[in-house]
């Protein structure tokens, strides 16, 4: 079902003829929410719709964004991608036993993740400057 939507979605696009470019980011379900028992998309996921997107809309930039980390960013350019997000990651914080509660310490002192006003700031260069990526 859930890429049946993403399908229909890119198939859409093809008719705005004011479309630039396109992000394509992975789903990462978020506690809290009614699909946070949803299984995240795995980079080969994310990569297929990046080559479809690449197919049915040839003269845009695609962009990969959101689950992209280095390791995944040569699968992205090779289906397709011609740009990708890899500075500071932006992610809503929920309260309780939400995200900004579970970060676990190796994704804080690998990407120096900080909390503030319900937003969770990460930056992934600092994990490069470390080796620790």
């Amino acid at each position: 079902m859930r890429d049946e939507v993403c399908i229909k979605g890119i198939l859409l696009l093809r008719e705005f003829d004011c479309l630039r470019h396109l992000t394509i980011s992975g789903f990462n379900p978020v506690f809290g929410t009614p699909l946070e028992s949803s299984s995240p998309a795995s980079p080969i996921a994310v990569a297929k719709f990046v080559a479809l997107a690449r197919i049915l809309l040839p003269e845009k930039d695609i962009f990969a964004a959101g689950s992209v980390s280095l390791q995944s960013l040569p699968l992205m350019l090779f289906a397709g991608a011609n740009r990708a997000y890899l500075g500071a990651y932006v992610c809503r914080a929920r309260t309780g036993k939400g995200f900004a509660d579970g970060l676990d310490e190796v994704f804080k002192q690998k990407y120096e993740a900080k909390v503030v006003d319900g937003l969770v700031f990460a930056d992934p260069s600092k994990a490069v400057e470390k080796n620790l990526i």
